[in-house]
């Protein structure tokens, strides 16, 4: 109800027909608010998409240099391990031997030693019988336990050599390319 002025009469009071809406009606009446809500929907679950498509793959070289980096600092731990176990016995160990010793983490007296994605194998080198000058020797591979997700190169330490080898493709060994 409203009230209206009229010119000769005053205030007179005016009743506003209401109109009674058909339920086909009110049902129309939400239409474009849904439209504009699926439409908002859609660029949300797109934007996702992209940004998903985005991250996912940073996330991945980030974890995959980390990795890496950590297998080469691993191997280098196991040189200088493997140092201080020749200076004191006179001959190289195993992975299990240093970690007993106290010399690598725990982690590393496991059958294989898996560390921050790699698989370590460590092999000793025995020197031939029948030269004494020949001193003993080991070689150690780093390998990704997934080259997909885990790590892209292969890692190479022998005591024979200096530094650290690497292959892009398959296992390393000495002929690679040393690591810069």
């Amino acid at each position: 109800m409203k009230l209206e002025r009229r010119a000769f009469a005053g205030w007179r009071l005016v009743r506003f027909d209401m109109k009674i809406m058909s339920e086909e009606q009110k049902s129309r009446r939400w239409r474009p608010l849904l439209i504009v809500a699926g439409v908002g929907v859609v660029i949300i679950g797109v934007a996702l998409a992209v940004l998903l498509a985005v991250a996912i793959p940073a996330h991945r070289q980030k974890l995959v240099a980390r990795n890496e980096t950590a297998a080469l600092q691993t191997l280098r731990a196991i040189a200088i391990a493997q140092d201080a176990q020749l200076a004191n016995t006179g001959r190289y160990a195993t992975l299990e031997q240093l970690a007993g010793a106290g010399l690598l983490n725990a982690q590393f007296a496991g059958d294989p030693p898996v560390a921050s994605g790699y698989v370590f194998a460590l092999r000793l080198v025995p020197p031939d019988a029948g030269d004494v000058t020949e001193p003993p020797a080991y070689t150690v591979n780093a390998d990704p336990v997934d080259k997909a997700t885990t790590g892209e190169r292969h890692f190479y330490l022998d005591s024979r050599i200096t530094g650290i080898r690497f292959n892009n493709d398959r296992a390393a060994n000495a002929a690679d390319r040393p690591w810069r």
